[in-house]
């Protein structure tokens, strides 16, 4: 008796490989799968712009950073709670002054800029087709940064715009490093404070466009993070107490889902061996001092040292060293 509806996600023709540079964007679905990435040594850069949820602002902000315009307009600078804020950016960027607030803008714009001229993937994850239009200049905000409501107009992106906003990226993209490849998710985190109704027709504008760049464009892939969480796992107790984000068991089946369709044979071999490391680096002993956990100490240390010639373990033997 079959209990649930398993999800099979087909590997594409290219997969990832452990020296692959991985750029993520997006909702926090991103940070998700960009922290477990970081942690197996893959070489990430993971939301440089902070999280986004829309399509228009993570293609806006990826456009900028290939076309290498590191300039923040000054019409898109609010003062609120004492803080510089930019309404492209998500609050984790902020500056006590307008200067401060560009110059962090610039390194967020060059960190990006030079990662994706040597990235090969990039993994999109899409939240919202809900979008908020700053009513002083016409444009999509990546976020509101609690200004009054009134600033903002309400409405849903489309289907056309959004293909439209990656067609216009992809070019510039391919114009400058053609080996990038994408993978498409749309985050299988809820935005039920926009309603459930609303919510529903919100992701499935992210899913058609998704289906529409998948079929329009080479070198793009679909991972079903979302349908994953709806429709095969299906159940609260996946869910974390806010009962709107995956939990940890949530997040590593869809994690296992990932590396198993994504991550060419000799990448998921590593991550299956480099888990053990990172369990034994995360033992918490009864006694430190020990002789049984020093033994045990030694014996992890000359275990990283087997993965020397793949990844830098010094951080990691320094910290059992400590121990000793």
């Amino acid at each position: 008796m079959l209990l649930r509806s398993e999800i099979k996600v087909n590997p594409p023709a290219d997969q990832i490989n452990l020296k692959d540079p991985v750029l993520l964007t997006g909702s926090c679905f991103s940070e998700n799968i960009g922290s477990l990435l970081s942690s197996c040594k893959f070489n990430v850069l993971v939301n440089p712009f902070g999280t986004l949820y829309n399509p228009h602002s993570i293609f806006r902000l990826m456009l900028s950073a290939a076309k290498e315009n590191f300039e923040l307009p000054e019409t898109d600078i609010v003062f609120n709670q004492g803080i510089y804020r930019c309404l492209g950016f998500h609050s984790a960027i902020s500056g006590k002054d307008m200067p401060d607030l560009k110059e962090k803008g610039r390194e967020a714009f060059h960190r990006s800029s030079d990662f994706l001229r040597k990235n090969k993937w990039i993994i999109l994850t899409l939240g919202t087709s809900i979008v908020y239009v700053y009513k002083k200049t016409g444009e999509i905000v990546a976020n509101c940064h609690k200004l009054p409501a009134d600033n903002f107009q309400r409405q849903f992106m489309q289907v056309d715009d959004i293909v439209a906003g990656f067609s216009e990226l992809h070019a510039a993209l391919n114009g400058i490093n053609p080996e990038i490849k994408f993978i498409l998710t749309v985050s299988p985190v809820r935005h039920l404070n926009e309603g459930f109704d609303d919510n529903q027709v919100s992701k499935s504008i992210l899913r058609l466009a998704c289906d529409r760049i998948a079929r329009q464009f080479s070198g793009i892939n679909y991972f079903p993070a979302y349908e994953i969480m709806i429709d095969d796992l299906r159940d609260y107790r996946f869910y974390s107490d806010d009962l709107v984000h995956p939990n940890s068991l949530a997040v590593q089946y869809i994690w296992e889902k990932f590396n198993a369709a994504y991550f060419d044979y000799e990448t998921r071999e590593f991550v299956r061996a480099w888990s053990k490391i990172l369990k034994a680096l995360s033992h918490r002993p009864f006694n430190p001092g020990s002789s049984e956990y020093k033994e045990f100490v030694k014996n992890t240390i000359e275990k990283l040292k087997s993965f020397g010639d793949k990844v830098n373990v010094g951080p990691e033997i320094e910290q059992l060293n400590d121990q000793l």
